[in-house]
């Protein structure tokens, strides 16, 4: 089943930091984490709720929208990729046998945001030239900055000192998030979130993302064919992950990463449909989304099962309790580790 969510009020998402009013003065935003927020809602309609895979959606232009990954840099208004080659190994660590570099010449730019999938077609492929610029990154936001005040919950009076700053935010207006999930019987339609409240609104569709993939000319088959001729490839993060696990058949040889996302959050126990308590998680480091892995193939027979659990399922990941819980069919409930594949191959 295919749920969109729009939202109804401005609403705010904590970036993961620690925040308190007094000693904090501005209070970020994060999307990376956007899959758990949903999980909350769809959790109040059943308990046993798994997400299978999370987008920004383009309604009008019927397409998903795609972090950009980490081995894509901005040179002037281009976007270049990395390349990957045999190291050298004429430094220290003589254990690296790839690294990745990039060969244009010039001031190099990280770029976050999002583009639409129809734009990363030669990017997926490996081709030399991407084709990607700049004016293809997509504002999915529209964030406003409002001021806040902490109040004494006893004589609910203002505290002195405690003002602080946060972005409030709305997508643009074709902008959804849409969410696969487990079949569910959605009868009530309007949902709220956080403990201000703010209001969501969700609707079935009746699409199909591997549908779009397809029209968009991002083959699973020819990708596969692509690989099993380079023998390289590599996974591409959409929604965060906690580790990268080692995948049978394949060695992990490089990666580009951004810096970790700190973490945590209330986590409730339910027995059956009754939540009989709830605790504090500890503290997590995540790998953002947009992260990229390479792999070199060891084992050309393992490739078809590497493709049926790493291709568009919440499958990168390493059990770890409790948002990293791992399910009968190997995947996260929650949304963690949902990725793609896409074709590597050595620069000569």
């Amino acid at each position: 089943m295919i749920i969109l969510f729009k939202e109804i009020d401005s609403f705010t998402k904590g970036d993961g930091k620690p925040f308190n009013a007094g000693e904090n003065i501005y209070r970020g935003i994060d999307f990376n984490t956007i899959n758990v927020n949903l999980y909350s809602i769809l959790k109040k309609i059943k308990q046993n709720i798994h997400i299978l895979k999370v987008f920004f959606y383009d309604e009008e232009k019927q397409d998903l929208l795609i972090p950009i990954p980490k081995d894509l840099s901005l040179l002037n208004k281009n976007f270049v990729k990395a390349k990957l080659k045999l190291a050298e190994n004429k430094g220290h660590n003589k254990q690296t046998e790839h690294i990745l570099f990039f060969k244009e010449k010039g001031k190099l730019r990280e770029k976050e945001g999002f583009i639409y999938l129809r734009d990363l077609e030669y990017y997926i492929f490996d081709e030399e030239n991407i084709s990607l610029k700049e004016d293809h990154l997509i504002n999915i936001i529209k964030d406003s900055i409002k001021a806040g005040i902490k109040l004494n919950r006893e004589t609910r009076n203002v505290e002195t000192g405690n003002l602080y700053f946060q972005k409030f935010i709305n997508f643009e207006e074709d902008i959804s998030l849409l969410c696969e999930i487990n079949d569910i019987n959605l009868v009530r339609h309007i949902f709220t979130i956080g403990a201000e409240g703010k209001t969501f609104k969700l609707r079935k569709i009746d699409i199909n993302v591997e549908n779009i993939f397809e029209n968009d000319n991002i083959d699973f088959y020819e990708i596969k064919s692509q690989i099993q001729k380079t023998k390289y490839f590599k996974i591409i993060l959409l929604t965060p992950t906690n580790y990268p696990p080692d995948i049978d058949g394949a060695k992990r040889i490089a990666q580009l990463t951004d810096k970790p996302i700190t973490f945590s959050g209330w986590f409730n126990v339910y027995d059956g449909d009754k939540k009989i308590g709830s605790f504090p998680s500890r503290l997590f480091k995540l790998i953002s989304a947009g992260s990229v892995f390479y792999y070199k193939i060891n084992d050309e027979n393992k490739l078809d099962e590497i493709f049926e659990k790493y291709w568009l399922k919440p499958s990168f990941f390493v059990p770890e309790y409790p948002y990293f819980e791992k399910i009968e069919d190997g995947t996260n409930p929650l949304g963690f580790g949902i990725s793609i594949i896409g074709v590597a191959h050595l620069e000569e």
